[in-house]
């Protein structure tokens, strides 16, 4: 079994509900804003989603105070994870999808699963009313709906599930 990573090296995610007329501004504004690595707008429940450069607890602070600042930002949901497996090589220029997990297993034991799954790039322990973050890549979203159903939701202990696709993620400032 390998070793799954602490805090100190996995990504802080914000997810935040837009005012549709706003969308626009909003996403020209979070190109500013300094700390963001990369975002882009979501299906599902929220509008956009924005992955920090780093997890220094000031400066995302900072930056989640900055966006929540944006007119037209509705709300914010930020997802710190505390433990978890992140494989960077995965990353690229494809598809991908973000898929909130609820389990009833001890959450190491869904992560090792998770990172048996070809595509799974994160898949993170968080707090709040998820217990599981993880991001999936595929060729196309029909690739990872299949591949969530399919695969992620028939591992033993996850509850339930709740998949959104990030749409053409922009590098920020």
């Amino acid at each position: 079994m390998s070793k799954i990573q602490t805090a100190s090296k996995l990504p802080t995610y914000l997810f935040a509900t837009i005012e549709k007329q706003q969308l626009n501004e909003v996403l020209r504004k979070l190109k500013a804003v300094e700390y963001i690595k990369w975002f882009g707008t979501t299906s599902g429940r929220f509008d956009v989603v924005a992955s920090f450069k780093g997890n220094d607890t000031q400066e995302t602070y900072a930056a989640i105070k900055e966006i929540k600042s944006i007119n037209g930002v509705v709300s914010t949901t930020s997802m710190v994870p505390f433990e978890g497996h992140v494989n960077p090589k995965e990353n690229g220029e494809r598809a991908m999808g973000q898929v909130f997990l609820r389990i009833d297993r001890p959450v190491q034991d869904i992560i090792q699963s998770l990172k048996r799954i070809s595509g799974v790039t994160e898949a993170m322990a968080v707090s709040g009313q998820w217990d599981v973050l993880t991001t999936v890549r595929g060729q196309s979203y029909e690739e990872i709906l299949a591949k969530t159903v399919q695969e992620i939701s028939q591992i033993d202990g996850i509850r339930t599930s709740e998949t959104t696709f990030v749409y053409k993620p922009t590098v920020a400032a």
